[in-house]
């Protein structure tokens, strides 16, 4: 039976992963046709393809097997990036994330009901009380989201999206409240403005298109999951925020730190000052 094929996108790799005129095997698919592993999950062979095709750093490597094995065929079946991109493991980590956001929205939306229930006492916002409902959030939870403007509410509610992994999803949310809170204060401080002026700017930016908020969203969903995958306390995250857009990204795909340290913060802020 022929192989389904697979264009990529580097021309130079395809020879050599079993293929000419720009297309190579999907081995990754094997599993699913019951040809592989009986699991469908992705082979060892066939994620060392992958990562060398696309020359992925230890990070971007590393978040690849840290999907689960059916994200992992979507993710290989589906990353592309334009040929002009000489480094793709930031986009690549970017990508990642926004796979598992994506994933995360489908599996909550079939999941079975929640065996606690939430907490609504005073919620009288039909929007909060749906996104309550939605995490069955606790107390704790609802009294921090309640605390935040409007402003920075509504961002939470679009934003939030914890990997179906997170067993307590309240906590989950009081982290996030909080880097929402933190990013939205220094960025009023860098222009120049108090919180409330830095408010009411924002309501005359009406005339960004969706790809930038989507865009805006998956960074700071990356710059939180980066903060808690290395259990950054506030000077390393204090750290990062301060880098340049581009630099963060760079400093998120090429920092790695061996597994026998206990904190990271130190190694991690040497990394980005050098």
């Amino acid at each position: 039976t022929a192989m389904p094929t697979f264009h990529v996108p580097r021309g130079g790799a395809a020879s050599e992963l079993g293929g000419g005129g720009g297309h190579w095997k999907r081995p990754w698919l094997l599993g699913a046709a019951g040809d592989g592993s009986r699991d469908g999950s992705v082979d060892e062979a066939a994620l060392a393809a992958f990562s060398q095709n696309w020359n992925l750093n230890d990070d971007a490597e590393n978040k690849l097997r840290s999907l689960a094995p059916a994200l992992q065929q979507r993710v290989i079946a589906s990353f592309d990036a334009p040929p002009h991109v000489s480094d793709v493991n930031g986009k690549f980590i970017m990508f990642c994330v926004r796979m598992a956001k994506e994933n995360w929205f489908e599996v909550r939306a079939t999941r079975s009901a929640q065996t606690s229930e939430p907490y609504t006492d005073g919620v009288d916002d039909p929007a909060l009380l749906e996104f309550i409902q939605t995490w069955c959030l606790n107390e704790h939870a609802v009294l921090k989201m309640q605390s935040l403007p409007l402003e920075l509410q509504q961002r939470v509610m679009a934003e939030f999206s914890p990997p179906p992994h997170v067993a307590n999803v309240s906590d989950k949310l009081f982290h996030f409240c909080r880097l929402v809170e933190k990013s939205h204060a220094d960025q009023a401080t860098a222009e120049g403005g108090s919180w409330e002026l830095a408010a009411e700017s924002s309501q005359s930016e009406a005339g960004a298109t969706h790809a930038d908020e989507r865009a805006a969203s998956d960074e700071e969903w990356a710059l939180a999951e980066f903060c808690e995958r290395w259990s950054l306390n506030q000077d390393g995250i204090a750290k990062l925020r301060s880098l340049p857009p581009s630099l963060q990204q760079r400093v998120m795909a090429e920092f790695h730190a061996p597994p026998h340290l206990s904190d990271f913060n130190g190694k991690f802020i040497m990394f980005c000052v050098r």
